[in-house]
């Protein structure tokens, strides 16, 4: 189960991420404001929900994380 500490700090980090994503994009800035805004919250809820996905995996399975990082195998 994930704290709303952690919700908070997954959350704040997509919403970083989406906003640096944004002003490195190259292409030609929409003059809506709203289209602006639509689309910096869709990317950070797309983020939200990919971290929190990954999150909640390596905390379900912390072992597997650690097997693969020391290059231990249990398969033949």
């Amino acid at each position: 189960m994930m704290t709303k500490r952690e919700i908070f700090i997954l959350g704040l980090l997509a919403c970083i991420l989406s906003i640096i994503g944004f002003y490195a994009d190259d292409d030609v800035r929409v003059p809506n404001i709203a289209t602006n805004i639509f689309e910096i919250v869709m990317v950070a809820g797309i983020l939200f929900l990919l971290l929190a996905v990954v999150y909640l995996l390596g905390k379900l399975n912390p072992d597997y994380a650690l097997e693969k990082t020391k290059g231990y195998s249990n398969s033949l």
